[in-house]
């Protein structure tokens, strides 16, 4: 399916690059039946990269069931199959960071600073077959055995450091099987944080805190909660104190 569908992105004038997951996997070795997402981005706005798609589709026999779709709240377009809920691929345009919304229209070297870990900012131009490491150590860190989380960049905004250290617990669970992952540098990172996170993160408001908990279950809702609270207690008190507090938020919410 990315196939045609690149070639029409590109006669239009767009670059095209797989992103994220996808990439860091194949460029450990994995087969493409270890890939779990199919992540897109471009210099496409999200709305023409759904035009274009629908006009792929349309030429290609086996494929025309497919259907794109944009969220105005994201602005990743999402191509879904007949009756799944899950997507087949995501489109995000390059993005930018400054902005309380979702921007896009950037270049590479702006877009990897939304990325979280260096290991998922690499890009792969699957026409040209040519890998991009905008973050200069991309590579590097994945070559580390069992690779190294390294944050790209290190806000000090308590709900990105919550969503990232989530995220870290996640891929330390999911990649603890090909040996101990490499975390020093982000608990270099997460030993800055402030004792009383999970203080200002509720002084966010109970929106903030419920879509956090939201997150946590999205990211880790399948991870034993034991395995959870070792995996964090890694990653210093700090962190371990967050994963407890949802960790009950979520005990108590259920029936």
């Amino acid at each position: 399916m990315a196939q045609p569908v690149a070639r029409t992105v590109r006669a239009a004038g767009h670059e095209l690059w797989l992103a994220g997951g996808a990439v860091r996997e194949l460029l450990s070795g994995h087969s493409r039946e270890a890939v779990r997402d199919l992540d897109l981005t471009g210099t496409a706005p999200a709305g023409r990269f759904a035009e274009l798609t629908r006009q792929a589709l349309e030429e290609d026999g086996e494929t025309y069931e497919l259907w794109p779709k944009v969220s105005p709240d994201t602005l990743v377009c999402s191509v879904y199959g007949p009756r799944l809920s899950t997507p087949l691929l995501e489109y995000r345009g390059l993005g930018l960071n400054g902005f309380g919304f979702p921007t896009t229209g950037t270049d590479i070297a702006a877009d990897s600073q939304n990325r979280d870990f260096t290991v998922n900012s690499i890009l792969y131009d699957f026409e040209r077959h040519l890998v991009i490491d905008p973050s200069e150590r991309g590579l590097t860190d994945l070559a580390v055995s069992g690779r190294a989380l390294v944050p790209v960049s290190r806000s000090t905004d308590p709900v990105v450091r919550a969503e990232l250290v989530l995220r870290a617990v996640k891929f330390m669970a999911r990649w603890e099987a090909d040996g101990p992952v490499d975390t020093r540098e982000l608990c270099s990172w997460t030993a800055e944080f402030p004792a009383d996170l999970v203080g200002e993160l509720r002084d966010r408001g109970d929106q903030a805190w419920g879509e956090l908990r939201d997150f946590h279950h999205e990211c880790l809702g399948d991870v034993p909660a034991d395995r959870q609270r070792a995996l964090a207690s890694d990653l210093g008190p700090c962190v371990t104190h967050l994963l407890e507090t949802l960790l009950e938020t979520r005990r108590t919410a259920l029936p």
